[in-house]
């Protein structure tokens, strides 16, 4: 059946009973609906699916039982919540894990109430046998979905039975991924979402991603995760990123701590501002990466941490230039305010050049311009340092990137 077309496999799951089993198989694989080559099976309800898709899906499930993680995009939400609806109140106690994509086509296509809507009912429909949920952003899809005309979304229950639901689901809930770029706009039905998302008992691993400072404030603000032991943040955009005293104290298990400032020199010119404050890291950590946007830091107890790690604001800057020089200057500006700490014997310490540091370096070395870096005065500040790791590029006799990282232990 491997050289059938997709109509011709579909035909024969509709006529011929004895072939259903891997037909139906075939047929999803074939529309890229289902990938088992994970140890749990992928149900991918993006492009290519269909009213079929669903059919099938269902049928496949009463014969097999695998944990299942649903990757699907806010389009196909929008058209065919319904199915997706229907099918996760039958087959919700076998979905582990739900990721839902969306770009800024797909968020902005239709009325922000009626995407809304949709994205509640799918998420409302979810069970306690989901430990993970997944929002992200994704920059463009590869294929243009192909949509049916939507409808207006009416649904058969209160707004907030649907979110009493996801708020039962949070409660079996472990690893969250949120982008807040989806919930930018004014909308009640989105923020009655992500106030469903705020609170999670057994939450040990939060990925957050904010488009703005006032988004991440606003988010760790109300957020409550009692067994929160790491937490990922990253913002796009250059202002000193600020841990909230409140959410420190309200996740006293912290362990990994990462807050980044997720920018690139893409539009115009950037410049790097000046660090303001500096930052107190929990005591309890063990693990932590910061971008070099603080003029010092200071903890309370500082043998427990194992790994820390600095990078640059700006990491994918193009050489050579004087920018170039500033996003140096701010990483070896915090490992100079950093030398006071009594790091432990066993902690490593990692600096994380911008890309293309060797490139940099060989462009000075040919004269073709004047390179501000900072040339004196690190080897004082290590001192307290027993393990360096520095992540770098290394380039090839055509002084081409051949390795985007090497790590070098000192």
């Amino acid at each position: 059946m491997d050289h059938l077309g997709e109509d011709e496999i579909l035909c024969l799951f509709q006529t011929c009973r004895a072939l259903q089993p891997h037909s139906s198989r075939l047929w999803l694989a074939r529309t890229q609906v289902l990938d088992t080559t994970c140890a749990s099976t992928r149900i991918r309800t993006r492009e290519r699916i269909s009213n079929n898709t669903f059919v099938l899906l269902s049928y496949l499930l009463q014969h097999e039982s695998p944990s299942i993680i649903l990757d699907c995009d806010l389009v196909s939400i929008c058209t065919y919540h319904c199915q997706m609806s229907n099918f996760l109140s039958y087959w919700g106690e076998n979905i582990v894990s739900v990721e839902v994509s969306f770009s800024e086509d797909s968020s902005l296509s239709g009325s922000t109430a009626s995407m809304a809507k949709a994205l509640l009912l799918v998420l409302g429909s979810l069970t306690s046998s989901c430990s993970s949920i997944t929002i992200k952003h994704e920059s463009t899809f590869a294929v243009k979905p192909q949509t049916q005309r939507r409808k207006t979304i009416k649904l058969k229950q209160p707004l907030q039975y649907y979110k009493s639901r996801l708020q039962r689901t949070m409660t079996s809930v472990t690893m969250l991924h949120i982008s807040l770029a989806l919930f930018q706009a004014n909308s009640s039905l989105l923020s009655l979402i992500l106030s469903a998302l705020l609170s999670g008992p057994t939450v040990n691993y939060l990925n957050l991603t904010c488009p703005n400072h006032q988004q991440y404030h606003d988010f760790i603000f109300r957020a409550n995760y009692p067994l929160l032991h790491s937490f990922h943040a990253r913002i796009n955009n250059s202002c000193t990123i600020k841990l909230d005293n409140g959410f420190l104290a309200r996740h006293p298990n912290l362990e990994d701590l990462s807050i980044l400032n997720a920018i690139s020199q893409r539009r115009g010119s950037p410049e790097l501002q000046t660090p303001s404050c500096s930052i107190k890291l929990p005591g309890s950590l063990h693990h932590a990466h910061i971008s070099a946007n603080y003029t010092g830091l200071t903890m309370d107890d500082m043998p427990l941490l194992s790994s820390f790690t600095i990078q640059p604001v700006y990491r994918l800057i193009r050489p050579p230039t004087e920018l170039y020089c500033e996003a140096i200057r701010s990483v070896t500006s915090l490992i100079l305010a950093s030398s006071h700490l009594c790091f432990s014997p066993y902690l490593t310490f990692s600096i994380r050049f911008p890309e293309d540091l060797s490139r940099h370096i060989h462009a000075f070395k040919r004269g073709a311009g004047y390179c501000r870096c900072p040339p004196n005065g690190v080897h004082e500040s290590i001192i307290n340092i027993h393990s360096l790791e520095l992540n770098i590029d290394i380039l090839d006799d055509s002084f081409q990137v051949c390795r985007p990282i090497a790590c070098l232990f000192l």
